[in-house]
């Protein structure tokens, strides 16, 4: 089953694990590591490898490490974890690399996917605000935000997340379809129609994957 709103935005953990990791969340590091081991660290978060705890580990272990270095190896050591669902400690890494380094549009990013996953919305709903403050072009914030909104019946201002993610992304199937679904809950018949029909045109089975996550037209 394909993501929810967007192929190349929205961050689930089987999207995560089925394409690149800096298409995804435009993520590289900062700066070039001046540690060896937060390089290795780095690379491993990149590729998914089952290493990547354990090298940000030994990474996080080496004395002397710039604040930027450790920042980077927390913020590696985090999306491992959020790999592997343990949420409680990636929110932990993701909150000391923000204290360190005062956050990166990647960072707040992941610890709001974290939250999500976590069943804390609010929070979460927060993290992206602030990822879209740092990076507007980022369209997974405008993607995970609006998501969570619609589940919280917010329509109208998930509609102009919606309204953000379309002109980043403006041939995606599942935010058009999402669109439409919040112009119908608003009463808006016209310009439900006109999404609904938009999405159908990209993706002919776009109704069929949006009921199984609870998106049913005139429903």
């Amino acid at each position: 089953m394909r993501p929810r709103i967007a192929d190349q935005a929205h961050l689930s953990l089987r999207l995560l694990a089925a394409a690149p990791l800096t298409a995804l969340i435009g993520w590289t590091p900062v700066a070039q590591a001046q540690s060896t081991e937060v390089e290795a660290c780095l690379v491993a978060t990149q590729q998914f490898s089952r290493d990547a705890r354990d090298l940000c580990d030994q990474a996080l272990k080496v004395n002397g490490l710039s604040d930027d270095d450790r920042a980077q190896a927390l913020l590696g050591r985090g999306i491992a974890n959020t790999f592997a669902k343990d949420y409680p400690a990636a929110i932990a890494d993701f909150t000391e690399s923000i204290k360190l380094a005062d956050g990166t549009a990647t960072t707040y990013l992941m610890r709001g996917v974290a939250y999500r996953d976590l069943g804390k919305d609010d929070l979460a709903i927060a993290d992206f605000g602030k990822t879209i403050e740092l990076r507007p072009t980022m369209p997974a914030a405008y993607s995970d935000r609006a998501e969570l909104l619609i589940k919280h019946q917010d329509w109208f201002n998930a509609l102009t997340d919606l309204d953000q993610l379309l002109k980043l992304t403006p041939k995606d199937p599942g935010a058009l379809f999402l669109r439409g679904y919040a112009h119908e809950k608003l009463h808006h018949p016209e310009e439900a129609s006109a999404n609904y029909t938009a999405a159908r045109a990209l993706d002919p089975r776009i109704d069929d994957e949006m009921r199984q996550n609870g998106f049913v037209p005139g429903g």
